[in-house]
């Protein structure tokens, strides 16, 4: 398992309670190519820049195994050149969450509530039902 923090009651280094596999408070990262990365960085986020998938594995991977990361956003096009193992264990781990994002595109967004309904059912442990 990536980061190894699916246990109830485990603290952080930092203290930041983990509850029921849930964090309270931890980082964000953003794992993107170059040329997307300015935008997180004008947030304030600190971003890993990445130009292909196994260029994006090495660096999430690392990212993963770090105590203070809560959250990883990762380029889709990115994720999606991460090997399968890495994903498996990212998906069986509460902590931290990946999310991948869409590429940059000026193409009308498709419907997005399956993700929703996903990145809730890790959040809460069961799948909830949108109306």
């Amino acid at each position: 398992m990536v980061g190894g923090h699916g246990c109830a009651g485990f603290r952080l280094p930092t203290g930041d309670p983990v509850v029921n596999g849930a964090v309270d408070e931890g980082s964000v990262r953003v794992v993107a190519r170059p040329e997307t990365s300015r935008g997180f960085r004008l947030a304030g986020l600190p971003v890993r820049p990445a130009t292909d998938g196994p260029g994006a594995e090495e660096v999430t991977r690392r990212l993963a195994s770090q105590d203070d990361v809560a959250v990883i956003f990762v380029q889709r096009e990115l994720f999606d050149g991460l090997g399968e193992g890495l994903r498996r264990s990212l998906e069986a781990t509460s902590v931290p969450v990946v999310v991948p994002f869409p590429d940059p595109s000026w193409e009308e967004a498709g419907p997005s509530e399956e993700w929703v309904v996903e990145l809730l059912r890790r959040a809460v442990g069961y799948r909830v039902q949108l109306r």
